[in-house]
């Protein structure tokens, strides 16, 4: 028999004419080969070979794959991967959607060279491809390969229907702030949505009638190009339609900053298209549905306004537009105030409304109900597949310890179990969260982590929104872990949309989505250890133009200003970027100082008490990494030393962040000190910020903490899950869940009284005072530092000699920290117990002093002898963690 059908091919054509049964046995034959070559080929195919929904499983079988047998326990079939790709790039020019290794989607028959895989597809707007891999060797650790070096053995198709391609997806609405500084108490909001045909409407109603009405309307004349406007204006539902035209943005690969966004990791994301609806009524209900002739509509969709407040009801004419009062029992007539600026609910005694009358007080007014959570990630809902290695970002995998105790070196004295947070790999039909977090570590190979439990975050985010109940939700920083690869803004947004379709969604920034060359202003310094940038060169464009928060006017747009504000019911929210400059004279600073003004001069009129300020990395944080620009504890540390004492003067009650993978929550915290309520001379109360840091919202866990627990820290947990706030004009309340178990792991509870008002000043020299705390006994700072002051003092020559033209830039900082007059050196000349030591002055400058003679050190080429290096070295054993100095400044015990 011919081995191969090319053998059949040529010997049929040598066979000469006279020899018909030689030429009848080479047809018998090649068409046994053909088949038989037919049945052991590698093949793919599909249980669907289009995708007709977002979100659809898709079952991949293979089978005829080539097998390799094992040898010394080890064969490459043990690497061989299951990718889904783009179906329109050449293999290996972009990274994988996602993948699995086929011995762990089919453990039993994988070696056998046939199996199948079951994949969550969402709509990326485009056909897509499966294709099985092989290495060139048994990869235990694929990051030793670049992608696009394996062989294809076999591939298949996934279309993607032209409908489903057009079809509006991943929408989401969000608040726009709208007038909030005058007496109006509407609501803006912007809805968005990703579509390859630009343009189109929103409509939305609060009657679902008469949505329901214009959306058979619009199903009925698409593509009747005669259908005249006016027409539409006839229907006896028309009045009650909000109709919106919507505008359109997008971006190439060539808008992105960097690596891998520009280039491997991007995916075109059509267009997002995005409108806003003006005056929409508080705490009411309302029905929309957004698309276009080209693309089609979506179907119906409901949200619930903010609602207002008290102070809104009694002192906005929009409250009393249509409300006829009667005299109370004491047979006064209640008049608006919004002109004074002075109403005070607490000051009115009631009054009897006619029927339906009273709507401000009966249907507008109501506590304010959000959702909090921060670093939550990329999950696959519903998807029955594994990622490659397992491992990833952080020192511990939570898919692997669940409900084992976290210890040891990055946990010294100090022992944590972790939740269970999905089923062990040998359980591949239970369905658990499993994304693929795109880690860049050797080469440009990407190592996909898991995280868990993102899914069980999302998954109550979304059931919770389904309620109804709640009007937002706010996510702080870190959004989707795309790094570059955009295909996990689809995954992302396909998996949230039942959350952020249904509540107003509000977003900051994170280091994940804008940290890297190209974002203006940037404030945190590169990590020359990182292969590629946190925002995998995105630098803020995808979080820009995807999710569309309301940023900053008035600021240049040159800058890309990734802050903005926004007013709900009784809450202020400040939302900055700790991606971009913040220190004093920058150009956020000075437009976070002048919106505290404006929201200051709100809350003497009594309308909003409550003042909440959101950033992704925190400012109080139970972390000792002092790495200098990126470490968790310096930029804590040069926060507080920026913006805390503004924080402090406009009586900012609570913040939100995020950055370190777990959740602890302070007390009233003002420089590093737990601080009671103080009384202003006009007998209002100034409290210090509560920090919350919700950094438990899904990705893999951080994985170091102080030994000694900073006496800061009411409350902390590892726990995945996130937070619900319920918020009105007396009391702020917050409750945490584990978002696994169920359980609540927290509560706490703020309230003011209905006549509190804001005292900027009182509150500023307030926490002046609060500035001097007392040095404690036995620290002497001048055996601590003085071996390293005295150190740079004498050998700034060698110094110059060492680190060339940056020696002058060098000599200034050193001068800036410990010169004659600075604060440091007072201290340095301070005797140990005194009381002229400044926590807030001294903290940031120790951190400077610390890093700076490290990285002088590391400038020092080796055999070159510089004197003193042994006692500065002795010197900065003693004040990095665990020193006596260190842990007092960074609540250690020392």
């Amino acid at each position: 028999m011919p081995r191969s059908l090319a053998g059949c091919s040529k010997g049929m054509t040598s066979a000469t004419m006279g020899s018909f049964g030689r030429r009848h046995y080479l047809a018998i034959a090649c068409i046994v080969a053909a088949m038989f070559i037919a049945a052991n080929a590698a093949t793919m195919t599909l249980d669907s070979p289009v995708l007709t929904q977002n979100g659809q499983k898709i079952t991949v079988s293979w089978s005829g794959i080539p097998t390799v047998a094992i040898a010394n326990g080890t064969t490459i079939m043990h690497s061989d991967t299951i990718a889904l790709v783009q179906s329109s790039d050449a293999f290996g020019t972009r990274y994988p959607i996602k993948y699995v290794w086929a011995k762990q989607a089919s453990p039993d028959t994988y070696l056998q060279g046939l199996g199948s895989a079951s994949f969550w597809v969402v709509n990326h707007r485009q056909d897509l491809k499966f294709l099985y891999l092989r290495y060139p060797a048994d990869a235990k650790d694929p990051r030793q390969y670049a992608w696009g070096q394996q062989q294809e053995l076999a591939s298949v198709t996934l279309k993607v229907g032209d409908v489903l391609k057009k079809a509006p997806s991943q929408l989401r609405i969000s608040i726009r702030p709208k007038g909030y500084r005058s007496t109006d108490t509407s609501y803006s909001i912007q809805v968005a949505w990703q579509s390859t045909i630009p343009g189109g409407l929103a409509a939305v109603s609060s009657s679902a009638s008469a949505i329901a009405k214009y959306r058979k309307w619009l199903s009925l004349n698409i593509g009747t190009a005669s259908v005249s406007p006016d027409t539409l204006s006839k229907e006896p539902y028309f009045k009650w339609l909000n109709i919106a035209q919507a505008t359109s943005e997008t971006y190439t690969a060539a808008d992105m900053c960097g690596f891998p966004a520009n280039s491997a990791g991007f995916l075109d994301p059509g267009y997002t298209n995005s409108a806003v609806w003006a005056s929409l009524e508080p705490n009411t209900k309302y029905y929309y549905l957004v698309g276009s002739l080209g693309s089609g509509y979506s179907e119906i969709k409901r949200f619930t306004t903010p609602p207002l407040t008290d102070a809104d009801c009694y002192s906005s004419p929009r409250g009393w537009a249509s409300a006829t009062a009667s005299p109370d029992s004491s047979g006064t007539t209640p008049t608006d105030l919004s002109t004074t600026g002075t109403a005070d609910p607490s000051t009115f005694k009631p009054w009897r409304c006619r029927p339906k009358e009273c709507k401000c007080l009966r249907n507008n007014v109501a506590p304010l109900k959000i959702l909090l959570a921060a670093d939550v990630g990329t999950n696959n809902n519903q998807d029955a597949t594994w990622s490659a290695d397992g491992q990833g970002f952080s020192v511990i995998n939570a898919a692997q310890v669940a409900n084992t105790n976290i210890n040891g070196p990055f946990y010294p004295g100090r022992t944590y179990t972790t939740p269970p947070i999905g089923a062990p790999p040998a359980k591949l039909d239970i369905p658990i969260s499993n994304s693929f977090y795109l880690l860049y570590t050797v080469g440009d190979f990407p190592t996909w982590g898991q995280q868990p439990a993102s899914y069980n975050v999302i998954k109550e985010f979304n059931r919770l929104a389904a309620t109804g109940r709640y009007h937002s939700a706010f996510i702080v920083g870190d959004i989707a872990y795309a790094e570059g690869v955009s295909a996990h803004w689809d995954m992302y947004l396909s998996n949230i949309e039942p959350t952020m379709s249904s509540i107003p969604t509000m977003y900051s920034n994170g280091n994940h989505e804008s940290a890297g060359p190209g974002l203006p202003d940037s404030a945190m310094a590169v990590d020359v250890e990182a292969t590629i940038p946190d925002g995998g060169g995105e630098c803020g464009k995808v979080y820009e133009r995807r999710l569309k928060m309301p940023f900053a006017s008035g600021v240049s747009l040159d800058k890309r200003p990734e802050y903005y504000s926004y007013i709900m019911g009784p809450m202020a929210v400040v939302v900055l970027s700790t991606e971009q400059n913040y220190n004093i004279s920058s150009t956020q600073y000075n437009w976070l100082k002048a919106e505290l003004q404006s929201i200051s001069a709100l809350r003497a009129q009594g309308r909003i008490p409550w003042l909440v300020v959101a950033f992704h990395r925190p400012m109080y944080v139970d972390d000792p990494d002092v790495s200098n620009g990126i470490g968790n504890q310096w930029v804590a540390s040069v926060l507080q030393s920026q913006l805390e004492s503004l924080f402090a003067q406009y009586q900012v009650d609570m913040t939100w962040t995020g950055h370190t993978h777990f959740y602890h929550r302070s007390c009233k915290v003002f420089k590093g000190g737990c601080r009671p309520d103080a009384k202003a001379p006009d007998g209002s109360v100034i409290s210090a910020p509560v920090h919350v840091m919700v950094g438990n919202g899904g990705f893999q866990p951080g994985a170091i903490v102080f030994e000694t627990k900073p006496e800061w820290i009411e409350k902390e947990t590892f726990n995945y899950g996130y937070c619900t706030l319920e918020v009105t004009q007396t009391a702020l309340g917050m409750q945490c869940f584990d978002a696994t178990t169920g359980k609540k792991f927290d509560e706490t509870k703020l309230t003011k009284s209905p006549k509190w008002r804001p005292n900027p000043t009182a509150a500023a020299a307030n926490y002046v005072t609060m500035n001097t705390v007392l040095m404690p006994p036995g620290i002497n700072v001048t055996a601590e530092l003085g071996p390293i002051v005295e150190f740079v003092k004498e050998n700034l020559g060698a110094l110059e000699l060492l680190i060339g033209g940056d020696a002058q830039a060098l000599i200034g900082y050193i001068n800036s920290v410990w010169g004659p007059g600075t604060p440091i050196d007072s201290i340095l000349n301070a005797v140990p117990g005194s009381k002229n030591f400044s926590m807030a002055q001294v903290s940031p400058m120790y951190l400077g002093v610390l890093t700076l003679i490290q990285k002088i050190f590391n400038l020092i080429p080796p055999g070159i002898a510089v004197p003193g290096t042994e006692e500065v070295a002795y010197a900065i054993k003693v004040n990095s963690p665990g020193g006596r100095l260190y842990n007092m400044l960074y609540g250690g015990s020392g």
